[in-house]
């Protein structure tokens, strides 16, 4: 291991050491999948399990029913998690879980036994707490607070479902008297096909090792502490045996000269023995070193403290929303739409040569969207006035290989979502992975800092994660085309360069005339690498919403560290990390849709922004070739 990777692992155990990592709010690990069992969503349907089992059994007792009934409830909320596997439908079942609970309440009324309906109140006021206050022992508050929210959207959702089935016993003409009415449901449940509670739990047990399995995680951060303390004893038994091994050199030559033979022997059969035990050692540091590096290379970066707390999109804050979408006299159409139409966007044949998610642009569209991209180099690499532009363009490589994956952080964890050649090279998600590892391994000079680096390349990802989404049009492809921006900073001026690069971004838009807003992600929303990113959302009023169409991020160390990129302070010795920046400036193929999107007129010509018209030989409007 090289003396910087040494540096940069000392320097993030010291962080996990220090609480820094296990502190985060659980729900910045979101994100990051390092651990399975410190997913949030994962953590909610485990610990809803293990409490909502026994209790929901007990509430069953309580209405007289069979235990398989309580059973079934506590599993549904679970059940829908295995179906689905994302928080958003946790919320979604976990909610449905208790509606159940709470129209069984209602439900004794609805039957005329009041009795029971008070009894099953206060079970239920009963389960409620406990979850929470093990919730709360366990130290996972937002689960508090989360399973409050499911709680007030089940007796809400519950209610009102009673509203509706309120008569249903009557109608089925069950019996005054829950039990009765319960013993019918319990006995339904119980005549389905292996529906015991044996079989229920051990189903349940196989997905939840399924799911794990399948994360293929480490245990992080405790686990890595552990492994830590043995790397630390491991040193402890390595010095002290160097230590012992050059205190019995000496005495080698102490015995000899005073003809001690007997002990110079034994002396040297210590020494030969130490050398043995020291190789060893050595061996096994190397060893615990690489589970170590490996362990940290899953750890995603800290947020800044000023990144809000969130679990997905939803909790991202707007910034600020620039123009005012445009009030069309016709319904506007999607971008696919209008480019078929004029038969300058071609899916089909795309689909035949290449596959799904693939385009062929021609004639004017093709011609616009390079346009698009000389405006926005142009534009970036301009003089740095106003706080915009001063970016070197760059045509970089669009193969790189394992280490400068990993430097920007798209190795080990996201190989899923890239392109490897049958020679293991991979093609790049976005220009970040180049331009960022071009200062890999190297010691500037502070005053060669800022720099900053642009380019316009194709980019290629798989999408693994992304079946069923934007499966139409341009918005989500396995190739495209983006104008990146890169900034290799001081830690001092990061936060400054933040600012700057998604102004340069925003200023793009703002010149084209397009509609936007600009987000500040939450922890669940932000990138692996990120301390915290900027999202900025174009206006597509085909699709009537705002949809990304640039992503600024500012890393900190995180990439330096990985990638050994340092630089030297003036008038200073030592020899720190720089911080670096990525950001899209922007999207070509995204800002070429909501050019068409934005400018479309009702005959389905599009009309050339202002600022594009000299890049397109002075063409105004986009019109069907006759």
């Amino acid at each position: 291991m090289t003396t910087t990777k040494k540096q940069s692992m000392q320097l993030a155990l010291q962080k996990v050491r220090a609480g820094a990592v296990r502190h985060v709010p659980i729900l910045s690990w979101a994100r990051s999948y390092s651990a399975a069992w410190l997913r949030p969503d994962l953590i909610s349907a485990a610990t809803g399990w293990g409490l909502m089992v026994p209790v929901a059994i007990a509430y069953a007792e309580l209405a007289g029913v069979p235990a398989q009934v309580g059973l079934y409830t506590a599993f549904a909320g679970l059940l829908g998690y295995a179906l689905f596997g994302t928080s958003r439908h946790l919320k979604v079942t976990t909610s449905s879980t208790m509606a159940i609970m709470s129209a069984a309440v209602v439900l004794p009324l609805a039957a005329g036994d009041a009795a029971t309906a008070i009894v099953l109140s206060a079970a239920l006021a009963l389960i409620v707490g406990i979850y929470l206050v093990a919730a709360g022992i366990l130290k996972l508050g937002f689960i508090s607070d989360f399973l409050a929210k499911s709680v007030i959207t089940g007796f809400v959702f519950g209610l009102a479902l009673n509203i509706i089935v309120g008569q249903l016993p009557k109608v089925l003409g069950v019996p005054a008297g829950s039990g009765n009415f319960f013993q019918q449901v319990g006995n339904l449940l119980l005549s389905l096909p292996e529906a015991n509670p044996i079989t229920t739990v051990l189903g349940v047990s196989a997905f939840l090792f399924v799911f794990v399995m399948k994360r293929r995680a480490p245990l992080i951060p405790a686990g890595l502490i552990a492994i830590d303390d043995r790397r630390r004893a491991c040193l402890t038994a390595l010095q002290e045996a160097q230590a012992r091994r050059n205190a019995a050199s000496k005495d080698i030559g102490k015995a000899k000269a005073s003809k001690d033979e007997a002990a110079a022997a034994e002396l040297m059969g210590e020494v030969a023995a130490l050398k043995e035990t020291i190789a060893k050692g050595e061996d096994e540091e190397r060893r615990i070193d690489t589970e170590i590096e490996t362990l940290l290379a899953v750890i995603p970066n800290l947020p800044l403290a000023d990144v809000p707390d969130g679990r997905d999109e939803h909790d991202n804050v707007e910034v600020r929303k620039v123009g005012t979408p445009k009030a069309f006299g016709f319904a506007p159409k999607q971008h696919f739409e209008l480019g078929e139409a004029l038969g300058l966007m071609d899916f089909e044949t795309a689909g035949k040569v290449s596959g799904a998610r693939f385009v062929f642009l021609k004639g004017a569209l093709a011609r616009l969207e390079r346009a698009i991209a000389s405006f926005m180099l142009d534009s970036h690499t301009a003089s740095d006035t106003e706080n915009l532009g001063g970016y070197t363009e760059v045509n970089p490589p669009l193969l790189v290989k394992d280490q400068a994956a990993y430097g920007t952080g798209n190795l080990p964890k996201f190989a899923e979502d890239l392109f490897q050649t049958t020679n293991g090279f991979w093609l790049i998600p976005t220009a970040e992975v180049s331009l960022t590892n071009m200062v890999r391994e190297q010691i500037l000079d502070e005053e060669a800092l800022p720099l900053r680096l642009t380019a316009w390349t194709p980019c290629f990802r798989s999408e693994a994660g992304a079946a069923g989404r934007d499966t139409r049009g341009m918005i989500r492809q396995h190739q495209f085309s983006k104008v990146e921006l890169v900034s290799i900073t001081t830690p001092e001026t990061s936060t400054a360069e933040h600012e700057r690069m998604t102004g340069c971004a925003e200023d793009i838009l703002k010149r084209l005339g397009l509609p936007f807003r600009t987000v500040l992600l939450c922890t669940g929303d932000m990138g692996f690498a990120s301390q915290k990113t900027y999202d900025i959302e174009v206006w597509l009023p085909g699709q009537n919403a705002y949809r990304e169409i640039s992503s600024c991020s500012v890393c900190g160390d995180f990439q330096a560290r990985r990638m050994g990129a340092r630089y030297r302070p003036k008038g200073a010795k030592d020899i720190r990390f720089v911080h670096t920046l990525n950001g899209s400036g922007l999207a070509v193929g995204r800002t070429l849709v909501a050019i068409l999107e934005n400018y479309q007129e009702a005959d389905g010509s599009i009309l050339i922004p202002d600022a594009l018209r000299p890049y397109m030989g002075g063409l105004e409007k986009i019109v069907k070739p006759t």
